[in-house]
């Protein structure tokens, strides 16, 4: 039985160990979308879809050599039953670029009210969060998303604050400020601004 035991384990091994370098590789060349940017207020009553182009900004930490980071963001999002919204998201730099998908499930959609989960998952970045709005006035939303991703190997927790401003018939501004901490610890915080413009048909 012993040895049983031990081949097993050694058998295990050998398949766990390709598996978390796959994983280390995947997670360590890159890391989630910058901005959250998709409210759960995001899409209006009688809009199923959704496209947002964005740009976001993020300081360097406080007690670290770097530089600002700068990036692009643009998404597609599809309303598939009254309360789950998916979306096609991809962030890009200068540098290099990832694709993804996210999904977000509306556990409450009131008349100034809207709140859920949201998960994503692309390559080289993971993240989940719980999105919340509350709408100020006509079509114009304040909105939170605070969320858990990674940068790189790290996770990072990320408290986004945003405006969700109504412009035209179907077309919105996005406003946003995030701060985020890496590996959760406070001499990795970060500052986050985003603006994008998303139109819904």
């Amino acid at each position: 039985m012993r040895t049983y035991v031990t081949g097993a384990r050694h058998e295990a091994g050998r398949f766990r160990r390709p598996l978390e370098l796959t994983l280390a590789i995947a997670l360590g060349s890159g890391c989630a979308p910058l901005a959250s940017l998709r409210p759960a207020s995001a899409l209006m009553a009688g809009r199923d879809n959704e496209v947002g182009l964005g740009a976001v900004a993020v300081s360097p930490r406080a007690f670290v050599d770097e530089p600002w980071l700068h990036s692009g963001q643009l998404w597609i999002s599809r309303r598939v039953t009254s309360w789950l919204d998916l979306s096609a998201i991809s962030a890009f730099d200068p540098e290099a670029a990832t694709l993804g998908i996210g999904a977000t499930a509306l556990v409450i959609r009131a008349d100034r009210f809207a709140g859920g989960f949201q998960a994503g998952l692309g390559y080289g970045w993971a993240e989940g969060g719980m999105p919340l709005s509350v709408r100020l006035f006509e079509k114009t939303w304040l909105y939170g998303t605070p969320r858990v991703s990674n940068i790189g190997l790290h996770p990072a927790l990320g408290i986004p604050v945003g405006l969700s401003l109504h412009v035209a018939d179907a077309a919105f501004v996005r406003l946003e400020y995030q701060s985020s901490w890496e590996q959760f610890v406070a001499y990795n915080q970060r500052n986050h601004f985003a603006a994008a413009l998303a139109v819904q048909w």
